[in-house]
C-alpha cells in the first residue's frame, strides 16, 4: 500500500467539505490524499460556511509545519515526574508536550475504541484518545520500541538484525 501523500493546505476546488456532527468531513478530489475529519466542535461547524472551514484547515496546517519548519533537535523527553501530556481544550484532545511520550501497553484483548489501552503518567488513554495524541503528529514518521513497564525512563540500546528463530 502506497503511502498517503502528506497533508497539505488546500484549495476550493480541490475538496468537498461535508458535516458530521463536530466535524467536518474533508474529502479531497486527489483519491491518494485521505479524507479528514476535521474536528472542530458542533456549533462551530454548524455555523461555519465551507469557505471558513477550508480557511481554518489551511491555518491549522500552516500552523503544523511552521511548528515542523521551527523544531530544533535533539528529540525532547520530559522528566521523569513532569506531566508528559497536556489536554487542550479546543482540539478536545491530550496532546504531547515533548517528543518521546513513555507508557504502559493495557493488556485488554476486548477493548473498544472508548476502552483504555495505554496509560501515560498514571492517566488510562483510550485507543480513541491515544490515536488522537498520535494525529498532533500526523505527517511525521515514529518508531515505536518496547521495553519493560519498569524501564519506559530508559533509552535502550537498540540492535538492527533479524531477531533469532526459536528452536523447534
Amino acid at each position: 500500500m502506497p503511502l498517503p501523500k502528506p497533508i497539505r493546505v488546500l484549495s476550493p476546488d480541490e475538496v468537498r467539505i461535508c458535516r458530521d456532527g463536530d466535524a467536518a468531513i474533508l474529502e479531497p478530489a486527489d483519491a491518494a490524499v485521505g479524507t479528514t475529519r476535521f474536528v472542530l466542535g458542533a456549533e462551530r461547524v454548524a455555523r461555519m460556511t465551507d469557505a471558513e472551514i477550508l480557511a481554518a484547515w489551511n491555518e491549522s496546517v500552516t500552523a503544523q509545519q511552521d511548528y515542523a519548519d521551527a523544531l530544533d533537535l535533539p528529540t525532547i523527553e520530559i522528566p521523569l515526574g513532569r506531566p508528559q501530556l497536556d489536554f487542550h481544550p479546543r482540539a478536545r484532545q491530550w496532546v504531547p508536550r515533548g517528543h518521546v511520550v513513555r507508557m504502559e501497553i493495557l493488556g485488554t484483548s476486548d477493548a473498544g475504541p472508548d476502552e483504555p489501552c495505554v496509560c501515560v503518567d498514571g492517566r488510562d488513554l483510550t485507543v480513541s484518545e491515544f490515536l488522537g495524541m498520535l494525529n498532533t503528529f500526523a505527517g511525521w514518521g515514529a518508531r515505536l520500541t518496547f521495553v519493560d513497564a519498569h524501564a519506559t525512563h530508559v533509552a535502550p540500546e537498540v540492535e538492527v538484525r533479524e531477531p533469532m528463530e526459536p528452536e523447534r
